[in-house]
Order: C-alpha cells, then structure tokens, then sequence
C-alpha cells in the first residue's frame, strides 16, 4: 500500500505472532509499518521504508444527525475530502475512532492516530485507573488490524494534571499501561502525550514514547509542542527569512511534531447542511440548527443589502472561510520548508453547531471553501515563493526565496525561472538560476535567496511565478506568491482637516511622514473637510497600549509574570515577560508549558505604567475564569472576587510612571484576564457635535478606532439605520 496509489492490495496469509515474523516478512501482509529513523543523528519519519512527512487535522469526531457516529457514505466522504486537501493523516482527537470510518481510510489511503480520550480524568482512583487502562487496551486490541491506524497516543496536553512528574507511582502506572498497550500491538508506534515538549533532544516526561518493535521507553526522540490558540491569521512576521518563520526548527535529533497548530473560526456551508437536511425523514438532533442558522445568514444578506454582491449563502460563507485555510495553508509550508520539520497538525478538522468553529471543514464534512486552497500547499512537488514583505511601496523592491517541496525525488542539475507581472500581466522582472536538487529523503530545500524584485510604478497585486526546468527545457514544477503594491507616499493630503485622539500618533506621522501639520480637533476650528477619530466616542475602557508598561526596573519590554502553583500563590512554577495585559486561555490551551494546563494556578503581573497625559485615570480589570485584583501606585482599585469592585478612578501626572501589580487566581478552565483604562478627557467633545458637522459642513469623518461605538452614536445624532456589524 504506498500514498501514490488509492488503493490497498493485501494478500491472504496466515499472520503469525509479531515475535514470530521476519521483518522481510512484515510488509507482504500489508500492514504499513511506522518507523523512527536516524534517533539521535538526523530523525525522521518512514512509512514502508519512504520517508514522510505527516500532514493532518484534529477531528473530535462529531457527526450530524445523531452527534456520535455517521453513515458509511459521511465516513467515506470524510476520507476523500482529507485527501482533496492534499492531507495524509487525521486525528482522532481525544475519542476513539468509528471502525466504519477506520475501514474508509484502509480502502482509500488515509493514516490515522488515535487516542482513548479521557485517560487521565481517572486521576489518583484504582476504579479510575482501571476504567482508563482497559479503554486503552481495548482500542489497541480492536484497531490493530486496521493499516490505516499507525499511531496511538495515551493524552492530549493534560499529562501533567496529576502531578505524575511528582508521583513516581502514578507515572509507573502510566508507563506501565503504555507497555502493555505495546505488548497487544507492537508494530505501531505509541506516545504517552501530545503536548507541550520544551527542550531539544533531552529527556522530558512529555516526550515519553515506544517505537515499533523496540520494547525500550524512550524519554526523548518525539518532539511535539502545540500552538493551539492561533494565531488567528497569517501574519507577514511568519516569514523573515530562512532562518527566522514560523516553522523553523534547528532540532535535527528528533521527530518534530506540531501537534495542534492555530485555530480560527469561519463559518460552516449552510447552503449545503440546509439540502442535505431537508432530504432526511427527521432532522436529527442538530438539523433545525442549521435551518435557523441558514435563515439567519439569509436575512442578514437580504436586510443588508449585500446579495449584490455574495449573490447566495454558500458564496457568503466561502468568502468568510478563505482566510482560515489559506493562512493554515501558509503554515503548513513554513513548516514543510525547513526539512527538519515531520509533521502538522491543524486545529481542527470538523465543528458543530455550538463551538470548534475553527474546523476546516463543517460537520457535514464540507470543506470550508475551496479546498484547492490548502491543497496547493501540500502538493508533493512546487516550489515555494517565500516573500519577506508582502506590502510594497513604490517605488521599491520584494525580496523572495525559493525552496523546492520535493517528496517526488526530484534530483540533479535545473534550472530556476523566476519572473513578476504587474497587475496588468505585464513582466516586469525575469531572472534565472541554475540550482541542483538533491531528492531523496531532502524535502524542503532552499534554492535561491534574496532575489531583490524591483516595483517602479503599477499599484496593485504583483504577482511573483517560479518554475523548475530540467536540462531538455521540459518544466518539471512551479509556485507562485503575490503581493501588493501601494503608494502612500506620493498620495496628496487636501482640505482643511483635524485629528481628534487620545495621543499625538496621528498628527505625528501627518507631520512626519507627509509633510502636513493637522491641527488637534477642539472643536473651536471653524469649518472642516474632514476629521481624524482615533478615540472613544465615550470614556469606554481600551486596552492599555504596550509602550505605557515598563518593568519594576523601568526597563521596556512590558510587565513581569511569575505562574504558581495554586489558586494561593504557591510554589513558582515560571517567571517571564509580558508586553501587555490581554491574555486568553481558553480550554485545549494552557498560559506555557512549565503551568499544568487543567490545575489550578495563579499569576502577578509587576511593573510600571506610564501615563501620556495628567488627570483622572479610569482602570478596569477584566477577568473570566477566576478572580483578580489590581492595584495602581499602591492603591487598590479593582476587584473580581466575592466583593466586586470593576475599576476605579486615581489622578496621574504625565510621563511619570507608578507601579501596577495584578494577580489572577485561576478557578476553572476558561483564563481570559485584560486591563483596560479610560484615559483623561474620555468624555472629551459632545461626539453629537461632530455629527452635527458631518450633516452641516459636509465634514468627513474618518473612523479608525471604536468604529462600533461611533456608529451607535451616529444612529442616535443623525437617524441613521445601524445594526451592529454582525447579528
């Protein structure tokens, strides 16, 4: 069975015990055989003796109609739409799999790891332990003679939840359920956690794992550390340069697994759920969900007169949902790049009605929009246009590296072509150079860097294109990358205007960078063509900006954060640096690696604040998930406990910096802590005033702050129609 071909050929033997086979024998039964290669030297992944680099999703396994298990028709549909995006594995995700879809992935090519799910919710109890370890057994036992499944796992990321670093027994136990697990199924490879590894190539409890057919625990050699909570989309900081994205990994001695990787939410097909719903003699017990939902997205088209342009539901909801595969995409090929990376693993797979609305495909197993989206980046053969800046002022220049994504043993002497087009089709730029491709088990391969592409004139998307000749002029593979160009600069600034703000940033970089001096709006300014809000229409709290907190020391860099162990402020677990106070920690997440995800802990934030301008200071203290309190210049002014106190007032002078102290005890597990102020002046102008010009003089008014706050005001001062930007 190899991942070139669709099918699964097995032929008829007798199997006779593991210890019993013959390693040249093994394969003729067509099992897959997982294995970790080069432990120590230069680790990789091989599947059948060809290396592989694992691309897959998390499922929670849900299912519509009944929630827990599908159709074989949904089942199969799940495995083809996984391949149609160019992945190689899924996940059953804190559950065990369904056979029906197990039998799927053996017919249609598909891996899979698989987890018990729930195993360490036994804790410390015997009837617990028991209960987990024979869940655990039992999936071994009956998933073993699927080929489709070739890694087990014991935990997602809770492995520290009992203290089983501390407790020598209960680690025993644990360890002692993953040799049995072992002994049933020798062949596949088992992890003791999916989680968060922290060092490279050293022994942590997280790394924990057997290899097929080794009855040694290895503590180190499965690297595997998840970014679960995002980021929420690509960013241009992702790619800085070959040895600065977001995938690079110097770990050259171990398997480096990214085991949950950036969930962001996007809508599913409603269009789709609705017709296939409508078909069913009963809806099940999701199926009027979906109805409502359709007919809210609907309306909301219809109320905001946007069918000119979306035209349907379904165009609507694809377009929401680009950005969440394109920006997976993109880090699935940071990751694939740098060659010493094995595998991916998208958070997540599918949602239902009510949360993990960061699945890539709905419940139906839709995918999101199109699916030749994320498929482009998990081609075996392209080439990969990695742009540093993807925003160009012009005139300037792009610069861009190539690498080769070779899963095809492409090798020997080519010949790269690199050419840009303006907006209009037009080549602006060509350039060719001759590269070798050493094939084999080299993956990611850098070709070309820091080729400088210049941009005169053309505004718009440029459009950057590379392809891979060989030595008979026969184009064997291609990328490409766009970017846009602007011109900001050379646009002139007219009219007589002002900026209306809590700072001077505006103004500055009118002054600065555009060589015009904009008044502060006073409202004593006669009339004006336009107006600058970068404020609060009203004194509504807003997150502190991070250049206002220093540390104790009045060093930059933001506020010192010391974790214990705790709900009172214990035994320090991690001491770091925090640029600002907005966290958020939801569940499936935990604050780092060195705080026990599920336990309870708590945090002090110290440092200093200071403050732009003088007068009364509003702080307010958000807190979800526990209890906080915050004290500024010594005094406390907030609360979230049993007695709550949300903020309060305190006057501060401008540039002087006063201390600011935070702590957050962490109850349950949901963690979201902000502090927020309402600087002096947030009541500021009659904002009805500005209104009032807007209908007088004509005024532009120029939102770029609180957009939502203004338009509310704006409904009330001028009648207009405004119902939130989004029901």
């Amino acid at each position: 069975w190899d991942l070139e071909h669709p099918n699964l050929y097995v032929c008829k033997a007798e199997l006779k015990s593991a210890d019993m086979m013959a390693d040249a024998t093994r394969q003729t039964f067509g099992f897959r055989w997982f294995a970790l290669d080069g432990i120590g030297q230069n680790a990789m992944l091989r599947l059948n003796g060809k290396r592989i680099v694992i691309r897959t999703a998390i499922s929670w396994s849900f299912w519509p109609g009944n929630g827990i298990t599908p159709t074989p028709e949904l089942a199969e549909k799940q495995i083809r739409v996984a391949k149609e995006l160019g992945l190689n594995m899924l996940n059953f995700h804190r559950a065990i799999g369904q056979p029906v879809v197990m039998e799927k992935a053996d017919e249609l090519g598909l891996l899979y790891l698989e987890e018990p799910g729930g195993y360490v919710g036994a804790g410390t109890r015997k009837f617990g332990q028991a209960l987990a370890r024979e869940k655990l057994l039992r999936m071994v036992k009956r998933d073993r003679s699927h080929p489709s499944v070739v890694i087990y796992n014991m935990i997602n990321e809770q492995w520290l939840k009992d203290g089983p670093d501390k407790n020598g027994a209960l680690q025993a136990i644990r360890a002692q359920d993953m040799r049995d697990a072992h002994a049933i199924d020798p062949s596949r490879l088992i992890l003791y956690a999916s989680a968060w590894a922290t060092k490279n190539n050293e022994d942590e409890l997280v790394k924990l794992h057997m290899r097929p057919f080794d009855v040694t625990q290895y503590y180190k050699g499965w690297w595997d550390a998840h970014r679960a909570d995002g980021p929420e989309l690509w960013l241009q900081e992702f790619y800085t340069n070959p040895l600065a994205h977001y995938g690079h990994t110097d770990n050259v001695k171990e398997i480096v697994y990214r085991g949950e990787e950036g969930a962001i939410s996007a809508p599913p097909r409603l269009a789709k759920i609705r017709a296939d719903v409508e078909k069913m003699q009963y809806p099940g017990w999701d199926g009027e969900i979906y109805l409502g939902w359709y007919k809210a997205f609907a309306d909301f088209l219809e109320r905001k007169k946007l069918v000119p342009f979306f035209s349907t539901v379904d165009n609507f909801t694809c377009v929401l949902s680009v950005p969440s595969l394109e920006h997976q995409g993109r880090k699935i090929e940071d990751t694939r790049i740098c060659d010493l990376n094995d595998g991916y693993a998208v958070n997540g797979w599918e949602d239902e009605p009510f949360d993990n609305h960061s699945g890539i495909v709905d419940c139906w197993r839709n995918p999101k929009a199109d699916s030749s989206i994320l498929a482009y980046y998990n081609q075996p053969l392209y080439i990969a246009v990695k742009v540093r800046n993807r925003v160009v002022q012009i005139p300037g220049e792009v610069v861009a590296d190539f690498y080769a994504i070779n899963e095809k043993d492409l090798k020997g002497p080519f010949t790269l072509r690199v050419r840009a087009m303006n907006p209009a089709g037009k080549e602006i730029f060509a350039q060719q150079s001759y590269v070798t491709l050493h094939g084999g088990d080299v993956y990611g391969q850098l070709l070309v860097e820091g080729v400088n592409i210049p941009v005169a004139q053309a505004t718009g998307m440029i459009r950057i294109e590379a392809e891979l000749v060989d030595a008979s002029g026969v184009k064997r593979t291609s990328g490409r990358d766009e970017v846009l160009s602007v011109d900001w600069r050379s646009a002139k600034i007219t009219g007589r205007g002002a900026v209306y703000a809590t700072d001077n940033k505006i103004r500055d970089f009118l002054e600065t960078q555009k060589g015009v001096d904009v008044p502060a709006f006073d409202d004593t300014q006669g009339p004006l063509d336009w107006i600058v809000i970068a404020r609060p229409p009203n004194p509504e709290p807003r997150l502190i900006e991070a250049e206002c907190f220093t540390g104790a020391d009045g060093r930059p860099g933001g506020l010192a954060a010391t974790f214990f162990d705790g709900r009172k402020f214990g035994k320090e677990l991690l001491h770091r640096c925090d640029k600002d106070l907005n966290v958020q920690w939801p569940k499936g997440a935990t604050p780092d690696p060195a705080v026990n995800l599920t336990g309870r802990y708590s945090v002090r934030w110290e440092g200093r604040i200071t403050p732009p301008v003088s007068g009364p200071y509003w702080f307010e203290l958000k807190c979800d998930g526990g209890v906080g309190q915050l004290w500024i210049d010594g005094r406390e002014l907030a609360s979230t406990g049993i007695t709550k106190t949300p903020g309060g007032a305190i006057e501060l002078e401008a540039g002087k910096p006063v201390s600011v102290k935070v702590e957050y005890a962490r109850w349950w597990e949901d963690g979201d802590v902000r502090l927020l102020w309402s600087p002096p002046g947030g009541k500021g102008i009659d904002p009805s005033r500005l209104f009032a010009r807007a209908r007088k003089d004509g005024t532009r008014l120029l939102v770029l702050e609180n957009a939502g706050s203004w338009a509310d005001v704006g409904k009330k001062a001028l009648g207009i129609r405004y119902e939130g930007a989004f029901p």
